[in-house]
């Protein structure tokens, strides 16, 4: 081989070890630096943890002292001075039997049932038979469970008279929040069992019967129905609140009803705020929507006057005039003798659902005085207490003839808004002026 070759490649080799040892060297000594600083980091770690455990352990012994020293502050004072409760673990001692079985079951009267619960004793065995299997729960190891009639019954004592939570408490042996949750539960199971048995709308025999009912009873064909709307006073919510202020002065929600000649709820609609009227609640329900779709009244025209008048319901001016809503015509100083007459007829047979609003509220005082119901569970209480009233009203439960009439909160009648609601004049037109001859005709 060249020498000089030789020689070049010696070099070569010698630049390229060094080089490679002179990396090696930088990156050791790298790493032994990293491992200097995180050993440092290491070593704070340990002194916060160990300063945190002995500021924890000093604030133990801290408490554990103060703690010694109340209970023999308490041992020293208090039991000298005859100051030792005995207090119970899980609750305290209530007077559960008394009220409920020594009086109400061992005392009470039909008349006291019906003045205090607004319903029959039979009446009420009945509707704990039908919640009985959504209410019942069993005891357990820690204490007895609450019987379906208590719940029931302090139900039906807060609805019928609006008292509050604690002293149905008192009354009852039961904390004033299980008071509450058993009227949210009850209230619950009513709606969910009984409300679709009970507040439907009459179809087949039961509406012919319906039908037959207004004209028997107020004069008035072809009468399916009886629609208005009421308020009912609340305290006012923190959101919205002016949109729950009425026309009347105070905090409401609407419901708007539809009542037979029996004075039955047939239908319900609750939970618009109190400012909105009664031509938008009803143009937004679903009652409207079935109506305008035809699912309620039936094709059974009767000829009147030449006209086939159609089933109809009837409410006051405030509602649309539509070929099955009639209502009378507007007062503006200049009404006919056989406006009069009509107008006389329809108020005479649609006064049932004020009738029958007044027996609700009458019954059920939790509608006629300020209810202080959480918003979100007042619909479920309202619409209990309209089931309640049908059941009651089936039964002949009669109510106190001095509350029938208590609808007090009822709003003024206003011009209908019939601009927003789809409305097709010629024919309520005609089938009123149908109606109109008719009644002149009969006379009052």
């Amino acid at each position: 081989m060249n020498p000089t070759v030789l020689y070049i490649w010696l070099y070569f080799m010698y630049m390229r070890n060094k080089r490679r040892n002179t990396l090696l060297k930088e990156v050791t000594d790298e790493d032994n630096e990293e491992e200097v600083h995180f050993t440092k980091y290491q070593d704070r770690v340990q002194k916060s943890r160990r300063r945190f455990l002995r500021d924890v352990d000093r604030r133990s012994r801290e408490y554990r002292r103060a703690r010694l020293g109340r209970w023999v502050h308490f041992l020293t004072y208090g039991v000298g001075l005859g100051y030792m409760v005995d207090r119970r673990i899980w609750c305290k001692i209530r007077m559960q039997g008394v009220f409920w079985q020594a009086i109400i079951e061992g005392t009470f009267t039909e008349e006291d049932w019906k003045q205090n619960f607004r319903m029959k004793k039979t009446t009420f065995e009945y509707l704990c038979g039908q919640l009985h299997n959504r209410l019942f729960k069993s005891d357990t190891c820690f204490r007895k469970s609450i019987s379906v009639k208590l719940k029931v019954a302090i139900t039906l004592w807060r609805l019928g008279t609006n008292c509050e939570y604690r002293s149905i408490g008192h009354l009852f042996g039961v904390a004033s929040s299980t008071a509450c949750k058993i009227v949210i539960e009850t209230c619950s199971a009513i709606v969910d069992v009984l409300q679709e048995q009970y507040i439907r709308f009459p179809e087949g025999q039961r509406l012919r019967e319906v039908v037959a009912g207004f004209e028997t009873q107020f004069g008035f064909p072809q009468c399916a129905g009886a629609i208005d709307g009421t308020h009912l006073p609340i305290i006012g919510p923190v959101k919205f609140h002016a949109d729950y202020y009425n026309r009347k002065g105070f905090y409401s929600i609407i419901m708007q009803a539809v009542c037979d000649h029996q004075y039955r709820f047939t239908d319900i609609y609750i939970g618009w705020p109190g400012k909105v009227h009664d031509a938008r609640v009803f143009a937004n329900s679903p009652f409207y929507d079935d109506l305008c779709q035809g699912n309620l009244l039936p094709d059974l025209p009767k000829d009147i006057d030449g006209v086939q008048v159609p089933l109809v319901i009837l409410g006051d001016p405030a509602y649309p005039l539509l070929p099955t809503v009639m209502k009378g015509y507007s007062d503006n100083g200049r009404l006919t003798e056989r406006q009069v007459t009509f107008n006389y007829r329809l108020s005479r047979a649609r006064m049932v659902i004020e009738g029958c609003f007044g027996r609700l509220k009458g019954r059920w005082r939790c509608l006629l005085k300020r209810n202080d119901t959480k918003l979100e569970y007042l619909p479920t209480q309202i619409a209990a207490a309209c089931t309640l009233h049908n059941i009651c009203e089936l039964f002949g439960d009669e109510i106190e003839m001095g509350v029938a009439n208590l609808d007090l909160y009822n709003e003024p009648v206003l011009a209908a808004i019939e601009n927003n609601i789809e409305v097709n004049g010629p024919s309520g037109h005609t089938i009123r002026e149908a109606l109109a001859n008719h009644f002149q005709r009969e006379g009052i």
